[in-house]
């Protein structure tokens, strides 16, 4: 269904871009692992405020990112503000959206006898994603040996159900057809990959001949003149 291929690697996360083999349409998944020391976590927060990603890139970013973005992310008094402000300044930066999680207000725990828990794993969109797929949405699953909850994110699309275009052969006898068929055809399109290309140029195609379409006779009209 999906290929994909490795943008980048480092210490704190990894990032692979997905290609439909259906549509050619692509995205972004990049995976975190914030560190759990201080020095760490201010050096995390620097690499991800300062990461260049496209506006129009369908971008999902997740993982344990070790922080929290306010003191209500915790069942008890304490945490670094200070890192909570810096966090939140970087999710501003890089104008992500967060997508909220259903069904459990914390994602990790230390599995104490009265326990410590913590809000430290996080989902985060471009707003390309958020358009492209507007109902995404993040479930919390059961805990079972790990101290973090698993997460399942569930991407929705509502494909639109647009009338069927039906070519009839008939208009291949026009004397213009060749002309409309290369006008479609050499419209320019906004991508760089072969692929998109492609497909971008049967769009364009299919939408010029259905144009050029209403405004000829039908068929069933021509021939009902003729009756």
């Amino acid at each position: 269904m999906f290929t994909g291929h490795l943008v980048f690697s480092n210490e704190f996360g990894i990032s692979v871009e997905f290609s439909s083999n259906h549509n050619a349409s692509d995205w972004v998944l990049t995976n975190v692992y914030g560190p759990y020391t201080a020095t760490g976590k201010l050096q995390f927060i620097n690499w991800l405020k300062n990461i260049q990603m496209p506006d129009d890139i369908d971008w999902l970013i997740l993982g344990d990112f070790n922080l929290m973005r306010n003191s209500e992310d915790r069942n008890r008094p304490g945490g670094d503000i200070n890192e909570m402000l810096l966090f939140n300044e970087a999710i501003s930066a890089l104008g992500i959206v967060e997508l909220p999680l259903m069904g459990r207000k914390f994602t990790w725990t230390n599995k104490q006898a009265s326990p410590l828990l913590e809000r430290l794993d996080w989902f985060f969109t471009s707003n390309s994603w958020t358009t492209t797929y507007p109902g995404a949405v993040v479930t919390s699953m059961v805990m079972e040996t790990s101290d973090h909850v698993p997460c399942l994110i569930s991407v929705k699309t509502d494909l639109p159900k647009g009338n069927t275009y039906r070519f009839d052969n008939y208009l291949m006898e026009h004397e213009h057809f060749f002309e409309v068929v290369q006008h479609g055809w050499d419209l320019p399109t906004p991508h760089s990959d072969a692929a998109k290309i492609i497909s971008r140029k049967f769009k364009n195609l299919r939408r010029v001949l259905r144009s050029w379409q209403k405004h000829l006779s039908s068929l069933k009209a021509n021939i009902a003149n003729v009756k």
